[in-house]
């Protein structure tokens, strides 16, 4: 319920539905099941613009989506999370790394470009060239744990 309220633009219940189900799972033995909605809960957050609390929640979704393997679902919405703190190196690696697991999975070119990757790409074409290219190219080669590493590094601050 809370992805159909935010396809439909009424973000505040997106957010407020998310909550909800999140708390509700906390309790459940469904850690998969509570990682999707916390990283569906990231995103509605981020579209709320209430980005210190998506930063908040990603030190707990982090870890979770690496231990059920969900980190790839994690990444786009990571990069756009570190994009909007202007973090743009650490998006631009989360969203190789993204690109990279999007590719091992045999996904076409245009499912990974969701609006909201649209929107970091432009953020990361910001960035020098030569700085651009480099957040990419590394991004596109560490493990999950490494990527991680790379977030707890990220909002250590």
């Amino acid at each position: 319920m809370a992805d159909l309220a935010l396809a439909m633009s009424e973000v505040d219940e997106a957010v407020y539905l998310g909550h909800q189900l999140v708390d509700s799972l906390r309790s459940k033995r469904a850690p998969a099941t509570l990682c999707t909605a916390q990283l569906n809960l990231m995103h509605a957050l981020l579209v709320h613009g209430s980005f210190d609390e998506a930063s908040r929640l990603s030190r707990e979704a982090v870890p979770l989506a690496s231990d059920c393997g969900l980190l790839w679902q994690a990444a786009d919405t990571l990069a756009w999370l570190a994009a909007v703190q202007g973090d743009l190196q650490t998006a631009a690696q989360l969203a190789g790394w993204s690109d990279a697991a999007s590719r091992r999975r045999g996904e076409p070119e245009g499912i990974r470009r969701s609006p909201r990757r649209e929107t970091v790409q432009s953020m990361i074409d910001s960035l020098p060239p030569a700085l651009r290219a480099e957040s990419t190219s590394t991004g596109a080669a560490p493990g999950e744990a490494d990527v991680v590493a790379l977030w707890d590094r990220a909002t250590a601050a």
